[in-house]
């Protein structure tokens, strides 16, 4: 059986990996940069919805350290995604990334868990609105889909 020299299959592994990364086009780099940024029980959205901050736009009322993450995540350049759960009836109640996927070429969908209070706790009885707040890059996507286990999604919002 011939041998085959080193460099050629060194040659041959670049090419391949090369391939590989050729073919998952931009929008397989964007889903790795998808990042949480934090939540907050209070973002003022009465209905589910996703909001598309870009830099320059106001943002919502959000106070503290989360407010600050967003401010900084915007000047470098990202998108945030607030993704806003709706009224619910006690505090206990958000959401965490879980994963990204990429469907259809360049269609983000995010995967997100609900967190909810536990059964039979003593809660404040006090309205309020979570939010996920998520960056994005801002390019290598055309759109995006939210997917959660709560009433009002899936929510598909194309790139601005």
């Amino acid at each position: 059986m011939a041998r085959i020299p080193r460099v050629t299959m060194t040659l041959m592994a670049s090419l391949l990996l090369g391939a590989c990364q050729f073919f998952q086009g931009p929008a397989h780099g964007a889903a790795g940069k998808v990042q949480s940024l934090g939540q907050a029980s209070h973002c003022g959205y009465n209905s589910p919805q996703l909001v598309l901050l870009r830099k320059g736009d106001s943002l919502p009322a959000l106070r503290g350290k989360l407010r600050e993450t967003l401010n900084a995540t915007l000047e470098e350049g990202h998108l945030v995604l607030l993704v806003a759960l709706g009224e619910r009836p006690t505090p206990g109640y958000g959401a965490e990334l879980d994963r990204v996927e990429v469907v259809s070429g360049d269609r983000l969908s995010l995967h997100l868990n609900a967190s909810k209070p536990e059964e039979g706790s003593l809660l404040a009885q006090v309205i309020t609105t979570p939010c996920l707040a998520l960056s994005l890059p801002e390019g290598g996507w055309s759109a995006l889909t939210v997917e959660l286990p709560v009433k009002g999604f899936p929510i598909t919002r194309p790139h601005p």
